[in-house]
């Protein structure tokens, strides 16, 4: 773009763009009980304790993690000279915490009803997007035209969405700081990098309990959500990828709130949709990984043919459902479609192509079988009486749209490069669909027997284990989860061979 003030006027429309999408996207934010909040801890902790050690043991080395540390590296270091620029952003925090988490204490409801009352639809969320952007925006801004002598790599800015390195670099700088920095020191310099997808995979494991503990949880077969949770946190593909910077588990975590969300995406009216966490996870997808394209394409294609069908019904909604859609479209694409736009307009990354010859060549497909297995394991074999008792029970769209949605995901990825043929990091965007299907049969098998639920859980954990590409001492097998060249991750364990 030549000149600043175009730039300007670019940055302004994109600003004004964004508060349309945060206004009509928003709706009233639920109050999150203590009672989750304690559970998400619970999980946390678990999940840390099943992989801690594979956190402090090595660092990494020729692969993408490397590679997105060094970046996330460097804005961490370019906070503390501009951390004036987080005051809206700490500013919202503070009001969240008022209006929110402590509503139940005296003093704080007080405080809410007076002055913070105006804050709910669709203000906070406004709020939201208003205090945030400004924040990164102005940091950036400040780094780019103010700081002397600071060049910006536009291939490591475009790469990949850049939100969640923002945000793990604001968690190395906090980790930084006096008394966290001895945290830091003890456990390693690669620790506050790798917690982000840690916390996205407890996460899913929380959601996941929800949804069983609502059918299944008594004091009879308390132990039933437990082991769920541990079978969740040890599947081979996602204990991996929990204990490793890379950007896909915060973007599965969204897919995987729709996944196991009550709301009928296809169906549901676009206001409905808008009173659930699950639309939260939709709208945020197109920030944080580029390669939802095919979910979302997926997810959009099945909703208007849906939405259309109940148009027909009732020819009466003809500009209801022009509103509604248009809006579904814009909230759900236009994050997505700003990263792109930019990515093609300014990047230099690879392309892609799809190679349709490679549905018939059987050697790439078993490759893929392969990896399928070894990323999932016995999570492949609940799919299939999960898939029977999902048509029977569930809506027959939203099975079509997940068997949809997982033919896509495949194509997309299994079509590209054959290098990248079974990469595992490509078959994590498989995992929602997958859940949601395998996760029929748990809740059947729960209802109807709980003690061999427990015992197919126990069998169902050991093989993971077995299967695990983390050994018992926290290293990580080299190059695990890629077959058609050397592109993986391999670590160095530095601690023990300096001990």
């Amino acid at each position: 773009m030549p000149g600043l003030p175009l730039k300007i006027v670019t940055l302004v429309a994109i600003c004004l763009l964004g508060l349309a999408w945060a206004w009509m996207g928003s709706s009233e934010i639920k109050a999150i009980s203590r009672s989750n909040i304690l559970m998400f801890l619970a999980i946390f902790s678990i999940a840390l304790a099943i992989n801690f050690k594979s956190f402090i043991l090595s660092i990494p080395w020729r692969g993408d993690e490397d590679f997105h540390i060094s970046f996330t590296k460097w804005i961490a270091s370019q906070m503390e000279s501009h951390l004036n620029y987080f005051i809206p952003f700490i500013l919202f925090l503070i009001l969240i915490s008022l209006s929110k988490i402590f509503s139940s204490s005296n003093i704080f409801t007080a405080i809410r009803t007076k002055y913070l009352t105006r804050l709910n639809k669709p203000y906070l969320p406004s709020f939201i997007f208003l205090s945030v952007s400004l924040a990164f925006a102005l940091f950036t801004f400040s780094i780019i035209y103010i700081s002397k002598n600071i060049h910006i790599d536009l291939y490591q800015v475009l790469r990949y969405p850049i939100i969640i390195k923002y945000l793990t670099g604001l968690m190395v700088f906090l980790f930084n700081i006096f008394p966290l920095q001895i945290l830091t020191s003890h456990l390693g310099n690669e620790f506050p990098y790798r917690i982000i997808p840690l916390i996205s995979a407890s996460l899913i494991a929380f959601s996941a309990h929800q949804s069983l503990s609502k059918t299944s949880f008594s004091k009879s077969n308390f132990y039933i959500p437990a082991l769920a949770i541990i079978f969740l946190l040890t599947i081979p593909l996602i204990r991996y990828y929990s204990t490793i910077f890379y950007l896909e588990m915060p973007a599965v975590l969204c897919i995987s709130l729709i996944a196991l969300s009550k709301q009928n995406f296809l169906k549901n009216s676009f206001e409905d949709l808008k009173n659930s966490y699950a639309w939260y996870g939709l709208i945020l997808l197109g920030l944080i990984k580029e390669t939802v394209l095919p979910f979302l394409f997926a997810l959009i294609f099945c909703r208007l043919i849906f939405q259309f069908a109940l148009l027909l019904k009732d020819k009466s909604k003809f500009t209801n459902f022009i509103r509604d859609e248009f809006k579904f479209i814009f909230i759900s694409c236009l994050p997505l479609f700003l990263y792109l736009f930019f990515r093609f307009r300014f990047g230099n990354s690879r392309g892609y192509s799809p190679h349709l010859n490679y549905l018939t060549d059987f050697h790439l497909l078993s490759i893929q079988m392969q990896s399928l297995w070894d990323s999932f394991g016995i999570l492949l074999i609940l799919i299939i009486p999960g898939s029977i008792l999902a048509w029977k029970k569930r809506p027959r769209e939203i099975v079509l749209f997940f068997f949809f949605a997982i033919l896509l995901e495949f194509l997309f990825h299994f079509l590209d490069e054959a290098e990248y043929t079974g990469y595992s990091r490509f078959n994590l965007f498989l995992f929602p669909s997958f859940l949601f299907l395998a996760w029929e049969a748990t809740l059947w098998l729960t209802q109807r027997s709980p003690q061999w639920t427990k015992i197919v859980f126990c069998l169902a954990i050991a093989l993971n284990f077995s299967m695990s590409p983390i050994h018992f001492d926290g290293t990580r097998k080299p190059s695990w989860g890629v077959y058609g060249s050397d592109i993986g991750e391999y670590d160095f364990p530095f601690r023990h061979a300096f001990s």
